[in-house]
């Protein structure tokens, strides 16, 4: 009997308490996993649009550099002419925002989306400021713009997730007019 007694062995609350370290341990793992799961997300997320914002930053730079005219020239939006594929014949490029996203029309074709994550018009940051051939910004007058714009800065503000960390990333290019030289 006396040998029953004395075997070696886990109580019930030693049993418990051992259960209570465990499950602190592994919710603080979950955690730092979640965390970094969250992180990973919202970089991917970010890295993912700012790639993006090249390409249309890229698109947008070279079908300005080749306008022949403006038809529209707002902050937000533009409506252009010009020979998008070398064939000596004029194209109509549309690009505008729509919510977070930006979109490009060929000749009144089906709109593409070409990047997401635009946070222009909730910086107040215009897309497009139109200078004269004197480098004059012509900030208002549409009329001017459409016809004497000489070049074009584009500036993207990119920022895929508003209400996390990093702070948006910020595009800016200069465009001279080609045509207009």
């Amino acid at each position: 009997m006396d040998t029953l007694r004395n075997e070696d062995g886990l109580t019930l609350i030693e049993l418990m308490v051992y259960g209570a370290l465990l499950l602190v341990i592994l919710s603080g793992a979950y955690m730092m996993y979640d965390a970094s799961a969250t992180i990973y997300t919202t970089a991917n997320g970010q890295a993912e649009a700012q790639g993006k914002g090249r390409i249309a930053q890229t698109s947008l730079a070279k079908h300005m550099r080749m306008a022949e005219s403006f038809q529209e020239a707002g902050d937000y939006s533009v409506n252009l002419r010009a020979d998008i594929n070398d064939d000596n014949l004029w194209d109509k490029i549309e690009y505008y925002v729509v919510d977070d996203t930006l979109y490009r029309r060929i000749n009144d074709g089906t709109p593409a989306s070409i990047m997401k994550g635009l946070r222009n018009e909730e910086q107040s940051m215009p897309i497009f400021n139109y200078f004269d051939l004197n480098g004059t910004s012509m900030s208002t007058d549409t009329a001017s713009r459409i016809t004497k714009t000489h070049k074009v800065e584009i500036s993207l503000v990119i920022d895929s997730d508003p209400n996390r960390l990093p702070e948006p990333y910020i595009l800016k290019t200069m465009v001279t007019l080609r045509n207009k030289e």
